[in-house]
């Protein structure tokens, strides 16, 4: 199926065990990643993809989209080293929950999300490997390491010798019901050297003013 034209998103009936029923008030989503777009394109076989196993808290292990977002409802990934690093393959289900029911397309925004980002986002406000550092020199990517930032339209990376921490903004919709779209972005923050891996999906709500922005992981997110 090409993705040139509005495809409804029906992940609900996966996830949710109902079907989805088109309406006038379905909100609209913009995707920007192709890998992201390549999986609409592909629902089901995303959906029901064999992947590495992750393991949860409750001693649960999965190894599917569709598994693995049910299970999150009621346990913590198990925090250990292999476990975070699989992680970032199951990112792909965490924004396909987040745009279910939605009318999505490819993208023709031309918001200037990166420069956004390192200006406004309040690095404080989700965990990461840098929020002691923020703390004390700045709670903005501009303010805390303006000469390392790597700014896109739709992403901003922070590149050093020893760290590489980047965050993409993925697809854009309205998640909190104000009319205003918000930012659904993949977090990979990574030491170069050693076995720090940190991968989250953040949401970014946004307003129609210049105040500070902050983020919100997946698994914390209730509009």
């Amino acid at each position: 199926m090409k993705f040139k034209t509005l495809i409804l998103i029906t992940l609900g009936s996966f996830i949710l065990g109902c079907e989805n029923t088109p309406s006038d008030n379905v909100s609209s989503a913009y995707i920007f990643d192709t890998s992201l777009k390549n999986s609409y394109e592909n629902l089901n076989a995303t959906l029901n993809k064999k992947r590495i196993e992750i393991k949860f808290e409750s001693d649960t292990i999965v190894n599917n989209c569709i598994d693995y977002l049910s299970q999150l409802k009621s346990s913590e990934l198990f925090d250990g080293v292999n476990n975070k690093i699989h992680q970032n393959e199951y990112l792909i289900c965490e924004a396909l929950d987040l745009l279910k029911s939605r009318n999505v397309s490819a993208s023709n925004n031309n918001e200037d999300y990166g420069n956004k980002l390192s200006n406004r986002l309040t690095l404080t406000s989700y965990p990461s490997s840098i929020n002691q550092e923020s703390e004390a020199y700045g709670l903005t990517l501009q303010k805390l390491d303006p000469s390392h930032l790597k700014i896109g339209k739709h992403s901003v990376t922070r590149e050093t010798d020893d760290w590489t921490y980047s965050l993409q903004v993925i697809a854009s919709t309205d998640l909190n019901n104000d009319n205003i779209d918000d930012l659904i972005i993949w977090l990979h923050d990574q030491a170069k050297a050693g076995n720090y891996h940190s991968y989250t999906t953040l949401i970014v709500p946004l307003y129609n003013n210049d105040q500070p922005l902050s983020a919100t992981p997946y698994n914390e997110w209730h509009p």
